[in-house]
């Protein structure tokens, strides 16, 4: 991850002050994720259109709100307490270029 990346999720001072507090700072960055809302707007037309979107995600689908919950609740359980100042991406292995 660049330090820049850091920088803008806010973690990269912040983590460092309040982790001797056993406090931990971090955040999710979810990629394209299957909601009523996207489906209907970012994404309209038809299921082939979705498709396609797909095939630019390694896991070849779209993400859903339950791929986000996973990571959250990971993050919220004594699984990541030593997990701090990272920016982890729930994007199915988004290509990008």
């Amino acid at each position: 991850m660049l330090p820049i990346q850091r920088d803008r999720a806010g973690l990269s001072r912040r983590d460092y002050r309040i982790s001797p507090f056993g406090i931990t700072a971090n955040c999710f960055a979810p990629g394209v994720i299957a909601t009523g809302r996207i489906m209907q707007t970012v994404i309209p037309g038809s299921i082939q259109s979705n498709r396609d979107r797909a095939e630019l995600i390694a896991l070849r689908r779209l993400g859903t709100v339950e791929d986000c919950a996973k990571v959250v609740e990971f993050l919220a359980t004594d699984l990541s307490d030593y997990v701090t100042g990272a920016v982890i991406p729930i994007d199915g292995g988004l290509v990008r270029g």
